[in-house]
């Protein structure tokens, strides 16, 4: 699955080996994750989102599909439900003030023993700024470290913290990821220069952190 290349490297090691497991993906989009999904063979699968827009052909695959008009009163809603939660590319459209109540939300979505998959871009490197700066709906920079703060103030336990991986699909991807390697050693330098041997440097310089976390 080439088109889901990056799902399958970063996503795919996380997923519940149940593939009736009960999932939900938080802020599901037009569903390119809930397809990915369906495609690995996950038959309990649930989207929620603010725009329903490219829905229609993900209703025969789907458990259910709810469009958010109240985040917060559609997480009351469906406390305890989920054994997986997939927020991709989400959670800094919260503010400060409502992004820490959101989490917590989140958590009290699991069932026991249940885990929420993050994914935000990462605000250490260059170009993360310009992510938010591009994108009006967006209210926070991320880092790994408010990243992990805030999962830790939801009352969650980090499992797993790491940068999303490459794939190689080809020779202008394999490029990619000798640059990319470069670029990332030339920007540790940088923080160091700048910074010294500081415990709150960043230890992630990819585009992506990704985190999971369980209740």
């Amino acid at each position: 699955m080439k088109a889901f290349a990056n799902l399958e490297t970063d996503l795919a090691p996380h997923l519940p080996a149940d593939k009736n497991a009960r999932i939900l993906d938080f802020g599901c989009g037009t569903g390119r994750l809930l397809s990915f999904l369906h495609r690995k063979g996950y038959t309990n699968l649930h989207g929620a989102d603010i725009d329903t827009a490219g829905w229609e052909e993900l209703r025969s695959f789907t458990q259910s599909l709810t469009k958010i008009d109240d985040t917060a009163a559609y997480l009351e809603s469906v406390k305890g439900v989920y054994d997986f939660v997939i927020v991709k590319d989400v959670i800094y459209y919260f503010d400060r003030k409502t992004v820490q109540r959101i989490t917590t939300l989140l958590r009290s979505a699991l069932a026991p023993g249940g885990a929420i998959y993050f994914e935000i871009f990462n605000g250490a490197t260059l170009t993360g700024p310009y992510v938010q700066y591009k994108d009006l709906g967006i209210e926070l920079i991320l880092t790994e470290q408010s990243l992990q703060h805030l999962i830790s103030q939801a009352g969650l336990k980090l499992v797993c913290l790491k940068g999303n991986a490459i794939p190689v699909t080809g020779p202008v991807s394999l490029v990619f990821v000798v640059v990319n390697w470069w670029q990332r050693l030339w920007l540790r330098l940088l923080f160091f220069s700048e910074r010294g041997l500081d415990d709150q440097n960043p230890r992630i310089l990819k585009r992506k952190v990704i985190a999971v976390a369980s209740a």
